[in-house]
């Protein structure tokens, strides 16, 4: 299941950080988090068979609360190698199987886990795609004290407490 794979790189990757002092900006913690520790949960025969079915600021659909139709999310992984959300005409049709929308808290603001923003657009899309999973993704690096905080949504609702490590 695709959210055990999560969990599992999302604490891999929260060891590394905290035993080797990792520091970074949201982008380059999600890079480090696929290129280092996601990847090491692809495995022949299962929903995760191929790291390119993992997209590092790729495009979905977007909600009508916008004129954009299409928004670019921190990390997809889609159901098959290459994948993409667009159709023959270039139309956001297709839905990944996980989404990640990453914080990363780094300087003098206080860590106030998830963006509330990314909560409600991720419960909008997993309701509309009831195969596609959430996860927001916070992790403070502010001080040596590390923290790695995760939310799972699936079909319109959230956990807010499916992953707490520091």
């Amino acid at each position: 299941m695709i959210e055990t794979i999560i969990k599992s790189s999302l604490s891999d990757f929260y060891s590394d950080v905290k035993v080797n002092k990792w520091i970074g900006r949201e982008r380059e913690a999600v890079s480090h988090f696929v290129t280092a520790h996601l990847i090491n949960q692809v495995k022949k025969n299962t929903i995760f068979h191929s790291l390119s079915q993992a997209v590092i600021e790729g495009a979905v659909q977007q909600w009508d609360k916008t004129p954009k139709k299409q928004v670019n999310k921190d990390l997809l992984i889609w159901p098959t190698p290459g994948m993409t959300t667009w159709n023959s005409k270039w139309e956001s049709k297709h839905a990944p199987i996980a989404i990640l929308e990453w914080k990363v808290h780094r300087k003098r603001k206080k860590f106030t886990s998830f963006h509330g923003h990314d909560v409600e657009w991720l419960e909008w899309f997993t309701k509309e795609n009831k195969g596609t999973f959430g996860f927001v993704v916070a992790l403070d690096i502010l001080t040596d004290n590390v923290a790695l905080n995760a939310g799972f949504v699936q079909n319109g609702k959230t956990n807010t407490e499916w992953l707490s490590i520091s």
